[in-house]
């Protein structure tokens, strides 16, 4: 991801992403996205969600100790790795409850019908050999051989 968007994701969602400032030795998160900005909409609709949930169901409390929020209910979400995997989008990250963990699996599986350099989901494929998912302009352009449409919508 850009650096650009990836500190506008980080400054957007800090509880989410709370990680993104630790060494690599602390978190896998301080080398930030491992993908392309196509998916950027995706991600911040999905930490919306997330961080809304969470919001909306207790109030949070920094523990100074663990340096963690913790509140009532839901324990507040916080990625700790955020990449592209065989063509789609892979989150993992600790907190949240079972809706959460339903809403990454399910903006996982929707990244793979979504062009991972431009986000859109017209005319999308795979690449052949290292698997990318993306739009056949997206592939002219990248130079990926053997793109092959993956989705045809009539």
């Amino acid at each position: 991801m850009s650096p650009e968007l990836d500190k506008q994701i980080c400054e957007k969602y800090p509880k989410i992403f709370i990680e993104r400032k630790l060494t690599a030795k602390e978190s896998c998160m301080s080398w930030g996205f491992s993908h392309r900005d196509g998916w950027g909409w995706l991600l911040d609709k999905l930490c919306f969600f997330i961080q809304n949930r969470v919001d909306n169901d207790k109030n949070y409390i920094l523990n100074q100790e663990t340096n963690k929020y913790v509140g009532k209910n839901i324990e507040q979400v916080v990625f700790t790795t955020v990449k592209e995997k065989m063509g789609c989008l892979r989150i993992y990250h600790r907190g949240g409850d079972e809706v959460v963990q339903n809403a990454i699996d399910y903006t996982e599986f929707l990244s793979g019908f979504i062009c991972e350099f431009c986000g859109t989901t017209e005319n999308i494929g795979k690449t052949k050999g290292w698997i990318k998912t993306c739009c056949k302009d997206c592939a002219d352009k990248e130079g990926f051989k053997g793109w092959c449409s993956r989705l045809v919508f009539e």
